[in-house]
């Protein structure tokens, strides 16, 4: 969390120093063992190295991807040593098109330069080969760590993106949200068996591989 001490220029420099050992950690774990550390391993790493919760949401409200891209790349920049995580909202890069997704594999690719993790905001939700397609545009191409997911379709739609060749990727899922119609569907028993469903014996944890437990939600957003 941005407090003071840390914002102080003796701070950042503690966190820099923090942020190489723990760049240098992971590389040397990846260099030991073919298989990369899993998503919640690297953000535990991240919080434990920087002392912070930290989740940069990027958001980019600019007119053109230029200037998008630009407003998230400053960010990265400036919010790195303190960030645990980043999450970009994939949909303010695929309304500029193609060059917005363009975009958006830079921005994911300053994270990872920068020693940080790419949660991607994009709330998928599907079944069979679609929701194979989708995990593979996300994780193949867009090259995330970790996505936010769509239960409404049950395991089906979570299984593609956390199971297979995608075990230790991470995933959250949207369990309680804050938008006003929210309760239209999300009653408080829907609510209650995602979060069920979610936890490590619940029906979707216990198929999910250990490299990808736990299943995190979406709560309040």
């Amino acid at each position: 969390l941005l407090t003071p001490h840390t914002c102080t220029p003796a701070g950042l420099a503690r966190q820099n120093v923090r942020r190489a050992r723990l760049k240098n950690y992971a590389t040397s774990s990846r260099a030991k063992s073919a298989k990369p550390m899993a998503f919640f391993e690297r953000l535990q790493a991240e919080v434990d190295a920087k002392r912070s919760f930290l989740c940069v949401g990027l958001d980019p409200r600019g007119a053109t991807v230029a200037e998008a891209e630009r407003q998230c790349l400053e960010l990265v920049e400036q919010t790195a040593p303190l960030a645990c995580c980043f999450k970009p909202n994939s949909a303010f890069f695929e309304a500029h098109g193609a060059e917005g997704w363009a975009a958006l594999k830079r921005v994911i690719a300053a994270v990872h330069e920068a020693g940080s993790l790419a949660l991607l905001d994009c709330k998928r939700g599907d079944v069979g080969s679609t929701a194979e397609a989708y995990a593979a545009a996300c994780y193949d191409d867009l090259d995330a760590d970790a996505v936010t997911l769509s239960p409404y379709l049950g395991w089906d739609a979570v299984a593609p993106f956390v199971t297979g060749a995608r075990a230790g990727k991470g995933c959250f899922v949207l369990c309680a949200t804050s938008n006003p119609s929210a309760e239209e569907v999300q009653t408080a028993s829907v609510r209650a068996g995602v979060a069920a469903a979610c936890a490590d014996a619940g029906a979707w944890g216990a198929r999910t591989p250990a490299s990808s437990r736990p299943l995190g939600l979406v709560v309040g957003a």
